[in-house]
């Protein structure tokens, strides 16, 4: 059975690439219509799909990400939503995408590819090495005085902004590879965290300045758990995290950490990336 291997045309693809999306992963209505709505739309993001049969039966995403180290920028590019229909698996159709995405990425010479697999021995055929192994670490309490925490909405530019700017800061002195958290990072980021039924949230000081972002997000089912935490002293985070934990009884006590693959030439770098789209 052949198949026809092409970019998406966003017009008109996304709805087969939504049902085959729904047929193979997991994921609640709100998410899936955050997804499709909000970012496959998103001028950054390519798909390639697989055609066989007259249908999509095999896909993956690209997102060209900005990311930072040392208040360096990096071109990144993050592979992601791979899938193939049940009844068309095990014939080498997602190989060949990735063949074909990895031509790609390599033209576009980016600095860092990565991916968060569900599968790691499936992508080291093509020179991903695992960086970072999945984890949910507890968080312990401290003791001390507790911060007052605010969760950010979508439309509060201000809060935002000032979010951003303390992110790029502080994460601008680290030695490990980040997202870049600026403004319109953090704005699609709420989005997903709202569909995730999760949140960021602004640690601030009696004086009201910011001491930390702390971002949280669904882990298996619909346990809310802490997966960033952006502060200037690594020593701080726990807690940080538990002035969150305090004030919004839904976060779980446990830093969710995702696992990591890098395309083999970035392998040696340290990464602190914790992001799922």
């Amino acid at each position: 059975m052949d198949l026809s291997i092409e970019w998406l045309d966003k017009t008109g693809g996304l709805s087969q690439a939504r049902e085959l999306y729904s047929l193979v992963f997991e994921d609640d209505e709100r998410f899936t219509s955050y997804f499709f709505e909000q970012e496959a739309v998103r001028e950054n993001t390519r798909i390639l799909g697989g055609f066989a049969d007259g249908r999509l039966v095999s896909m993956l995403f690209l997102r060209e990400k900005t990311l930072s180290c040392k208040g360096k920028a990096m071109s990144g590019c993050y592979i992601y939503g791979v899938a193939t229909a049940p009844k068309y698996r095990c014939k080498g159709y997602m190989g060949r995408l990735m063949e074909t995405a990895l031509e790609y990425i390599k033209s576009r010479r980016f600095e860092l590819v990565y991916l968060v697999p569900t599968e790691e021995n499936y992508y080291k055929k093509f020179g991903f090495v695992t960086v970072r192994e999945k984890s949910f670490l507890p968080i312990g309490k401290p003791d001390g005085q507790a911060r007052k925490a605010v969760r950010l909405t979508a439309g509060e530019d201000g809060l935002i902004a000032e979010a951003a700017g303390f992110c790029i800061r502080t994460e601008s002195l680290r030695d490990e590879v980040v997202i870049l958290k600026d403004i319109s990072y953090l704005r699609h980021r709420l989005l997903q965290a709202q569909a995730e039924n999760a949140g960021i949230y602004k640690v601030s000081d009696d004086s009201g300045s910011i001491c930390a972002v702390v971002v949280t997000g669904t882990g298996e089912g619909d346990e809310v758990y802490v997966s960033q935490v952006v502060c200037r002293e690594k020593k701080m985070r726990s807690a940080y995290a538990w002035d969150v934990i305090n004030a919004f009884p839904q976060v779980r006590p446990f830093l969710r950490v995702y696992p990591i693959m890098l395309l083999e030439g970035g392998a040696y770098l340290k990464v602190d990336i914790n992001d799922e789209v």
